[in-house]
């Protein structure tokens, strides 16, 4: 516990704005920062010290309630474009993170973090952005509802999971744009991460709060930790998340989506061209474009 409390004290600056899940500081009022960082996987950037600070993990699985055993620190900023985030996982027990560079949404057996953003702010589903230690990326979306039997995985799709019974499940059919690049340091892990909002579709509202949870997984324990306390017993994870506060004028830009199409075909006649084959191809597609920002 000695070890526990000094890993933890280290991570965090005296200046820090600290949210304490174990504390029910689940509220925050995350910091607007107009700046650029480059997503490299150091969070050595002086905007991440005055980052809102997101700690007190808990235990989830196997058993919920209890302090989570590794320290875990996120940091969360936003600027007019993105939202960014850095995770400072520390481990314990030594060298044991598992992690790979793995394909993308592949990750299951690996170390990870998952960040959910409830943007609708309705506890029924939430963007997922998951990252390996190596900043990996695994994303999708995540339900209240459920997916399958109590027992087993859903049967759903191809791209779900019932990754646990009560958790809902998740669908990992999407693929969001976002940045994200982590790596190994002594006694854990850091991730940096930058989700643009032009991934994202919210609110339409000048000032908004999203819900967030932030899960981490231990794979040499098993254990599942999250910021915000979660009890096993309640059937909607979601309805337990934290929130983020006070976002305002955010701007999506100009988000294209273009869809090339090319169609072929042979013709042939005995009667034209020596009865040889008459190949043509036709170009085409589809694109659409949103412009602006939903939040004025």
């Amino acid at each position: 516990m000695l070890l526990h409390l000094a890993l933890l004290t280290a991570l965090i600056p005296d200046s820090a704005i600290v949210y304490d899940g174990r504390a029910k500081r689940i509220h925050v009022d995350v910091p607007r920062i107009d700046t650029v960082v480059t997503v490299d996987g150091n969070l050595d950037e002086p905007v991440w010290g005055r980052a809102a600070r997101l700690i007190g993990f808990s235990q989830y699985q196997p058993v919920d309630g209890r302090p989570a055993d590794e320290p875990t620190e996120v940091l969360v900023w936003y600027a007019a474009d993105a939202i960014y985030f850095g995770i400072k996982a520390r481990e314990i027990h030594g060298n044991v993170v598992r992690a790979t560079n793995a394909n993308r949404d592949n990750i299951d057996s690996e170390d990870q973090i998952q960040i959910l953003l409830d943007t609708d702010n309705a506890r029924q589903i939430a963007f997922l952005f998951g990252m390996n230690p190596y900043g990996v990326q695994q994303d999708g979306t995540r339900s209240a509802q459920f997916a399958g039997g109590a027992g087993g995985p859903s049967a759903t799709g191809g791209g779900f999971r019932n990754i646990n019974p009560l958790e809902g499940s998740v669908d990992l059919n999407p693929d969001y744009f976002f940045e994200s690049k982590g790596r190994l340091v002594e006694g854990g892990y850091e991730v940096e991460v930058r989700i643009p909002f032009k991934s994202l579709r919210y609110q339409d509202a000048r000032v908004q709060s999203w819900g967030i949870h932030v899960l981490r997984r231990i794979q040499h324990t098993g254990f599942q930790d999250t910021w915000a306390p979660a009890v096993r017993a309640n059937a909607n994870f979601l309805a337990q998340s934290g929130t983020l506060d006070g976002l305002h004028d955010m701007k999506r830009g100009l988000v294209l989506e273009a869809t090339p199409t090319v169609t072929a075909h042979a013709d042939r006649s005995p009667t034209i061209n020596n009865g040889n084959y008459q190949r043509k191809a036709d170009l085409g597609g589809d694109a659409r474009w949103e412009s602006g920002k939903t939040s004025r």
